[in-house]
This record gives C-alpha cells, sequence and structure tokens, in this order.
C-alpha cells in the first residue's frame, strides 16, 4: 500500500468530467485521481499569488524543460526548431495538420482499435476512413498490421494517424514494428502523425521508442506529439508540444496556429509543464510502480473469480484493455453489466473502432481500495446474471 495513492482527495465537486455522478465508481475518462507532483502544485499556489493572470508565451526555460526531459527519458535530442505547440491540445493539433497536408476525399489511414478522436477528425474534416485492424499475436498482443498498411499506401493513402504506446490496448511498440512503418512512410510518401502522449508512462522492462529516432533519413514525413497531460495528471491544463521537423510544414501549422490566435499559453499550464519535466520524474516512477500493482491485482482477481474476461496484454498507460466476448453478452447487456448491475462506468469497446465490439477499456490509475472494490462488484454482478 501506498499513502500517497491510496487515499487521494476526493474530486467530487470540484467540476471533474470524469467524477461528474455520485453512485457509480468512474473508471473511464482518461486522467488519474492521484494529486500531482508537490512542486508542480506548489509552483501553481506560488504563481496564482500574483493577481494577474495575463496572456504568457514560452521563454528559454520552458524549451530546455522539454528538450532536457526528452534526452534524459527518451534519449531523443530533437533540434530546437522542430518544435511548435498546440495550447488546446493534441487532438486539435492533429485536425489542423490533417487540414493542412490532405484535401478533402484523401485516405488516412488508423489502425484500429486506436483513439476515437482520430477517427472523428479524419471523418470531420471530410477525409476518407481507412480502418486497418491490428493483428493479435497467439498471447493476444496487438501488433500493427504493416502488410495492410502498405497495401493502403500503395493504394494512395496520404496519411497514417496512431497513438504509440497505443490507446487502448498499452501495447508499447518496438523499433523493428516501428521502422517497417517508417520504411512504408519513405517509400510511398505516407505522413505519419504519432500520437505519444503516453510515451512517459511506460512498465518497468518496456521502453518507448520516440518514432523520430526509428530512421532519421525519414524525419520529414513524421510528426510526433507529446504533453504532460496523461504522464503528471495535467489535462486539464491542455498544455502540448509539436514536433515537426519539415520546415515548409512547420511553417504552415505556425501560421494556422496565428490565425487562429492559439499560439499563446496558459499561464498556469506553463507552470505546471516545466516544473512537471524538471521536478516530477520521482513521482512519476512512482505512479507508474503503483498502477503496475493495481494492473497485477486486476489480472489475478480476474483469473480467479471472472475467467471469462481476459486481459490483453499491454506494457504502458494507466489503462487496461477487457476482452469480454467470451461473457456472451451483446453490446447492451454488457453496457448493462458494467454500469446497471457493477455500478462502474468503463469505455466501452466500440468507441475504439469496429474491433472494439465486446472490449471494454479501465482506467486503473485510482486509489488500489477504490480499484479493489469496483472488480469485486464486477465479479459479484457476473455472479448474479
Amino acid at each position: 500500500m501506498n499513502g500517497l495513492f491510496d487515499s487521494p482527495p476526493d474530486r467530487k465537486a470540484t467540476k471533474s468530467f470524469k467524477w461528474n455522478r455520485e453512485d457509480i465508481i468512474p473508471l473511464w475518462v482518461a486522467d488519474m485521481d492521484f494529486p500531482c507532483a508537490k512542486p508542480i502544485s506548489d509552483a501553481l499556489i506560488e504563481r496564482a499569488k500574483h493577481p494577474i493572470y495575463g496572456y504568457t508565451t514560452r521563454d528559454e526555460g520552458y524549451i530546455n524543460a522539454f528538450l532536457d526531459w526528452m534526452k534524459r527519458r527518451h534519449q531523443f535530442s530533437p533540434a530546437p526548431e522542430w518544435l511548435t505547440f498546440s495550447p488546446p491540445g493534441i487532438i486539435y493539433a492533429i485536425e489542423r495538420i490533417v487540414q493542412i497536408a490532405t484535401k478533402p476525399g484523401d485516405s488516412i489511414i488508423v489502425p484500429t482499435p486506436d483513439y476515437t478522436s482520430f477517427y472523428d477528425v479524419v471523418k470531420g474534416t471530410g477525409r476518407k476512413l481507412i480502418y486497418t485492424p491490428m493483428l493479435q499475436n497467439v498471447h493476444g498482443k496487438y501488433e500493427l498490421d504493416i502488410e495492410g498498411i502498405k497495401r493502403q499506401a500503395a493504394d494512395g493513402a496520404k496519411m497514417l494517424i496512431f497513438s504509440s504506446p497505443n490507446n487502448p490496448t498499452g501495447r508499447v511498440y518496438r523499433g523493428e514494428e516501428l521502422l517497417k512503418l517508417v520504411r512504408i512512410s519513405g517509400e510511398y510518401g505516407l505522413l505519419i502523425l504519432s500520437d505519444e502522449i503516453f510515451a512517459d508512462f511506460v512498465y518497468k522492462g518496456n521502453k518507448h521508442l520516440p518514432i523520430h529516432t526509428i530512421d532519421r533519413g525519414a524525419n520529414d514525413k513524421i510528426i510526433s506529439f507529446y504533453a504532460v497531460n496523461k504522464s503528471f495528471n495535467l489535462g486539464g491544463l491542455q498544455m502540448s508540444t509539436v514536433i515537426i521537423p519539415d520546415e515548409e510544414l512547420r511553417n504552415q501549422y505556425n501560421a494556422a496556429m496565428y490565425i487562429a490566435q492559439t499560439r499563446l499559453d496558459n499561464v498556469f499550464g506553463v507552470i505546471a509543464f516545466e516544473n512537471a519535466y524538471n521536478y516530477g520524474e520521482q513521482w512519476l516512477d512512482q505512479v507508474i510502480a503503483y498502477v503496475a500493482e493495481n494492473r497485477a491485482f486486476v489480472e489475478n482477481k480476474l483469473i480467479g473469480s471472472l475467467p471469462e474476461i481476459k486481459i490483453c496484454p499491454g506494457e504502458g498507460t494507466f489503462l487496461i484493455w477487457l476482452d469480454c466476448r467470451a461473457l456472451n453478452l451483446g453490446p447492451e447487456r454488457l453496457k448493462d453489466l458494467f454500469i446497471e448491475k457493477a455500478g462502474i462506468i468503463p469505455t466501452f469497446g466500440d468507441e475504439f473502432g469496429p474491433l472494439g465490439e465486446g472490449f471494454v477499456r479501465l482506467n486503473i490509475a485510482c486509489a488500489k481500495p477504490l480499484l479493489e472494490q469496483a472488480i469485486s462488484q464486477l465479479v459479484e454482478a457476473k455472479r448474479k446474471l
């Protein structure tokens, strides 16, 4: 047990999007229930004492905080001029780049299952969405369908959007997979957008590889996205960094951000960003270790008490992907089991593409006693079916 995370503050009545019901355990929205690192909250409190919260810009300290973190945590040193930003968040940046780099009707590949907002961006901008189902090996681990992606690129797809590590499965991609993907990009001119928002949240024994480190010669056809939101539980401050090596595309992106007046940062976001990267690493490592224990608890509990539900292998994120197909309940009865009978709100798999039906995503970045209660309620609800 860990006192820092076992008894987190009550989030009710804090305008929390996740905790918006009194009668149910929320294991859905991908933010954590843990208080953020003390150096971050101390810095925010200190800044709040100054009673003017005007427009804010980034300075050298901000840039250096990001570059130092990437070098220390990921052994990646992007050129400073590659960096640009999206204060509204990563999805806004992706939507802008889709509009800049493709035309209505162009085909865009999104591996499935993956984050639902990617599908929304593609369809909402009038592009053609190409679902490329991921493959599952004999152990249930998800892998990119490299041959399927290659066929779509050869057929004229202009872009691929994916999350790395993968949301919802927690898959941390290996170098050989990413290298094959990058080579497809180089061969067919496929622009890759890699959302690496969960890059920092990887379990011990695994390593996230920034896609820009895979093949330095292919970087002009790759854009990646980072944020402190998931790693340091700062989603409400909407801070993200975009890495665009191609100068022309970067200039077009910056011009679009300028027109939309989204080039300036949140005053508290800047403070949180710098202090997270400069002083938050020990806290992050403690959180990852705690969530790993939560994951092990869920695995053991389900194996012993509800073996019909399988946890898909995952190496990162604070999300777990549950294969509930063996329950044979169908979409509506599965929702009834979790919400009405077990008193849990998860995220149901159909949000993550056509292969998601019968799956459930659980957010396990919560106090272990709460997670124990939730899983016990699920086991009991299934017993009563």
